[in-house]
């Protein structure tokens, strides 16, 4: 049986549980064989830009008795994929920005019954404006520990939601209301992390005065989230 570490096994809790799903950038196709082997999902589609990735993922599928069930596509973001014709799309382990670039690329793939499964490696601020400016409502989140940091994992789509509060973007406004056990080990470092910007920053004199504004309202919030957790 395939094992999955903590940052796949989080996104993978989020898949539709019988509803075939896609993972794009699938790397060595690990999540897909994982739900596929676990019986999971009834057909995945890996997508990937690299040749290799794609080949190793075949044999991988090959090897457990899953190549019917598991279509490789070599292509970019959403591209390689039909509207409609897998209800999760997970796109894991690439950056906030990139993650966004694919969503705004593939927007018309999007339909009202796609579960947006995504895992960005930073930039999680900048993916969930994205989001919003896009019109994909963030329906949940979650944090999740591994090789010494945090992982974030943001679901969405074009279901209703409630109105999310940008103003805890850089945070998760979703795992704040939720008061999430493990988001005062992020803002401690956070926190931690900005001060010490705006302390470097102001030591060398070449800190330009809009991201020390920046910096320092991450500190009030930071600081007021403290004091609420």
């Amino acid at each position: 049986m395939i094992r999955l570490d903590g940052r796949l096994g989080a996104v993978a809790a989020y898949v539709e549980e019988g509803m075939p799903m896609a993972d794009v950038g699938c790397g060595h196709g690990l999540l897909c064989a994982g739900l596929l082997q676990r019986g999971r999902v009834p057909r995945a589609v890996a997508v990937d830009r690299s040749d290799l990735s794609l080949e190793k993922t075949r044999r991988l599928a090959g090897r457990l008795g899953l190549g019917g069930r598991l279509d490789c596509r070599r292509g970019d973001g959403l591209g390689p994929l039909e509207a409609g014709e897998v209800h999760s799309v997970v796109i894991a382990g690439v950056s906030g920005m990139g993650i966004a670039r694919m969503l705004e690329d593939g927007i018309h793939k999007i339909d009202g019954g796609t579960r947006l499964v995504l895992q960005p490696m930073q930039g999680e601020d900048a993916l969930r404006k994205a989001l919003v400016r896009l019109r994909l409502n963030i329906l949940d989140e979650d944090l999740v520990a591994g090789k010494g940091r945090l992982f974030d994992v943001i679901v969405a789509g074009r279901q209703k939601a409630p109105e999310y509060d940008l103003a805890y973007a850089r945070v998760g406004f979703l795992l704040w209301l939720k008061r999430h056990p493990l988001l005062r080990a992020r803002v401690e470092h956070r926190l931690a992390v900005a001060r010490k910007l705006i302390a470097n920053l102001q030591k060398s004199g070449k800190g330009p005065e809009e991201t020390l504004d920046d910096l320092r309202s991450a500190v009030r919030l930071y600081e007021e989230m403290l004091g609420w957790l």
